[in-house]
């Protein structure tokens, strides 16, 4: 959970949208539900959409899209 929130505070300082990659509907609703909360219940911008294998997927303010693993290694 301590991942998540660190990825919502870069979004939220940079500006970027996500996509969460969620096995259903209720986790991907979860994941953005712990992430807003890390960041104050702030609106965060992004989407859900169902996949095999979890995961959020980061498009910077500039168009750069990266999954969540790799914003830390920039």
């Amino acid at each position: 959970m301590s991942e998540l929130g660190e990825i919502a505070r870069q979004l939220q300082a940079s500006g970027g949208t996500f996509l969460i990659r969620a096995r259903t509907d209720e986790e991907g609703r979860w994941i953005y539900k712990t992430m807003s909360e890390a960041v104050g219940g702030r609106r965060l911008h992004g989407n859900i959409e169902t996949a095999a294998t979890p995961g959020i997927v980061i498009s910077a303010a500039n168009g750069d899209a990266k999954p969540a693993s790799q914003q830390k290694k920039d």
